[in-house]
């Protein structure tokens, strides 16, 4: 139509915690990620704002399809869930599921045990899940 298109335009995004709650480390961290990735792409220069880029930690990408991703089996209450970061061993105890029966029932208790060793690379906010929620997940 004899518009020229731009592509390639970056857009930054701050972590400012979990959904509900701004955390100031979160901040923090989300501030220096871009000011370190601004540096990078040689657009900021002051060496006092992001601080020495040659103790920069070396960064380790994975595919998105190696992460194992648990959801909860049934509606209930998540208890004595497993920290991130956390590193795991296939068979252990990742979290309980409390869950409460419909009819006059006792409550009971479901353990979720890791199906692969790994990292817990992401855990989700919520305490109480209905079936087929996210819970958690490892690398």
């Amino acid at each position: 139509l004899g518009r020229t298109t731009q592509f390639d335009v970056e857009a930054y995004t701050l972590e400012l915690g979990t959904g509900m709650n701004i955390k100031a480390d979160s901040v923090s961290h989300g501030v220096a990620g871009i000011q370190n990735y601004l540096k990078h792409k040689q657009i900021l220069h002051d060496p006092e704002l992001t601080g020495d880029s040659s103790n920069d930690p070396t960064m380790h990408f994975t595919r998105s399809s190696q992460v194992e991703r648990y959801y909860a089996p049934r509606g209930g209450v998540i208890q004595s869930r497993i920290e991130l970061g956390q590193k795991v061993t296939q068979g252990q105890l990742l979290y309980e599921l409390l869950s409460f029966a419909k009819e006059e029932d006792f409550p009971s208790v479901t353990s979720i045990t890791a199906q692969q060793t790994g990292i817990v690379f992401d855990v989700s906010i919520n305490e109480a899940v209905n079936e087929g929620e996210y819970v958690l997940g490892i690398l």
